[in-house]
């Protein structure tokens, strides 16, 4: 299930599905910060600037239109797994 938040005249980008945030880490969107959802810290918000490419990336990624290299991808979610950790325990 894709979890997507965005409000149009916000300046961030914020979704909680995982797969979406690396697809937009490994097209070169940098993750500006993390941003737990809850008080337990169960689930977090990923955030990236809500620019013009974002945009772009996620209608592709969306339309399945996407093109990434795997070892990328994979990188990219153990990449998110560890931000993950460290919000959680940090």
């Amino acid at each position: 299930m894709v979890y997507l938040y965005q409000m149009k005249n916000e300046p961030m980008y914020r979704t909680r599905d995982m797969f979406i945030a690396a697809y937009l880490h490994i097209k070169g969107e940098p993750l500006v910060s993390l941003e737990s959802s809850d008080a337990k810290r169960s689930q977090y918000w990923f955030i990236f600037n809500n620019t013009d490419n974002v945009k772009k990336l996620l209608n592709e990624y969306l339309a399945r239109k996407g093109s990434i290299i795997p070892i990328d991808y994979k990188n990219a979610i153990e990449f998110l797994k560890e931000q993950l950790e460290e919000a959680k325990h940090g």
